[in-house]
C-alpha cells in the first residue's frame, strides 16, 4: 500500500510503520517523522495510568485487568525501534532522455570462438551521436573504465510471455561503493540519529526495452551461444539510415562485461529492479 507523504510523493506503508518480531516478541518499527506521535501515545498512557490509580474500583479483577493491559500497551511502545532514512542518488544524465531512440537490440553472435572468442549485444540507436552520449553515462556509472568486471553495469534479459522478452540496463545496488557510502553517513549520524536505525533508499535510471522472442530471431542465438556467466562486450549500435545499409557498431563504446541476468517473469520477485519496470 503506498501512502502521500510530501510534494505528491509516494511510498509503501511498510517503509514508515511495519510490525516486526524479535524473540518472539512483536516490535513497532517506524520512522523518525512519527516519533512525536509515539512520545505523546506513551504520556498519554502514563496520564491514563496515574488517573486509574486514583479512581477507585471496587472489583479487584477489572482494576488488575486495566493496569495489566496499560503496562503491556505502554511496554510495546517502549520497544519502539525508531528509523531515520538516508537517501543515495547516482547522478542523473546530462542530456535529455528519448525512449524512443532506442529501437532494438544488435548483435554480433560469434558461432567459432577459435576465430572470434566473444559475442557482441546492445542496443539500437537511431541517432549516432544519442549512441554515444548514452553509453558515455553508462560507463560513468563503472567511472568510465570499459571493463566490467564486477557487474557494475547490470544487463538483464526478462522472458515475457506470448513470445516477447525485455532488455533491462541499471546500475547495480549491490555494489560495494553503495555499501560505503550508507557506512559513511551512518558513522556522520551517529550523534544526531543515536540509537536510531538507519533506513537504505537507492535511486538510479532504469531503462528497459519490449521487443519480440521468436524462433530464428538473434536474441536467441545469443542467449545459446552466450550464457549467463560468460564474458561478451556490450556496445550500442546505429540504425542504418537507408535501406540496404548495415548497422553501425560503435566498437569504441564497448563495454566488457563478465556475466548477464536471464530470468523468466514468473522469477521476478518484489525485490528485483525488473518487478518495478513492466511492459505495458
Amino acid at each position: 500500500m503506498k501512502i502521500t507523504i510530501k510534494n505528491k510523493i509516494k511510498v509503501e506503508l511498510s517503509s514508515l510503520i511495519r510490525l516486526e518480531w524479535k524473540n518472539f516478541l512483536p516490535v513497532l518499527t517506524i520512522h523518525e517523522r512519527f516519533e512525536k506521535l509515539v512520545k505523546w501515545t506513551l504520556r498519554i498512557l502514563t496520564f491514563i495510568g496515574i488517573a486509574t490509580s486514583i479512581i477507585s474500583i471496587d472489583e479487584w479483577y477489572i482494576s488488575l485487568s486495566l493496569s495489566i493491559l496499560l503496562f503491556l500497551i505502554e511496554q510495546f511502545f517502549e520497544r519502539t525501534v525508531f528509523e531515520y532514512t538516508t537517501f543515495v542518488s547516482l547522478p542523473f544524465p546530462d542530456f535529455d532522455i528519448d525512449y524512443s531512440q532506442w529501437k532494438t537490440n544488435g548483435f554480433l553472435v560469434s558461432h567459432n570462438k577459435a576465430i572470434e572468442p566473444l559475442s557482441y549485444m546492445g542496443p539500437s540507436f537511431q541517432n549516432r551521436d544519442y549512441a554515444m552520449r548514452f553509453f558515455n553515462y553508462l560507463m560513468s556509472w563503472n567511472w568510465d573504465s570499459s571493463i566490467d568486471d564486477e557487474n557494475t553495469i547490470v544487463v538483464s534479459f526478462v522472458i515475457e510471455p506470448d513470445e516477447k522478452y525485455t532488455t533491462y540496463i541499471y546500475s547495480n545496488p549491490g555494489r560495494k561503493i553503495i555499501d560505503r557510502i550508507f557506512e559513511a553517513e551512518a558513522k556522520k549520524n551517529q550523534l544526531s540519529k543515536y540509537g536510531k536505525r538507519q533506513q537504505k533508499l537507492f535511486t538510479q535510471m532504469i531503462f528497459c526495452n519490449t521487443l519480440d522472442f521468436k524462433e530464428g530471431y538473434l536474441i536467441k542465438q545469443f542467449l545459446e551461444a552466450v550464457k549467463p556467466q560468460d564474458q561478451f562486450y556490450f556496445l550500442p549500435t546505429v540504425l542504418p539510415q537507408n535501406p540496404g545499409e548495415a548497422p553501425e557498431y560503435l566498437y569504441d563504446y564497448a563495454i566488457l562485461k563478465s556475466e548477464y541476468r536471464l530470468r523468466s517473469r514468473a522469477e521476478i520477485g518484489k525485490n528485483d529492479v525488473e518487478h518495478y519496470l513492466r511492459p505495458n
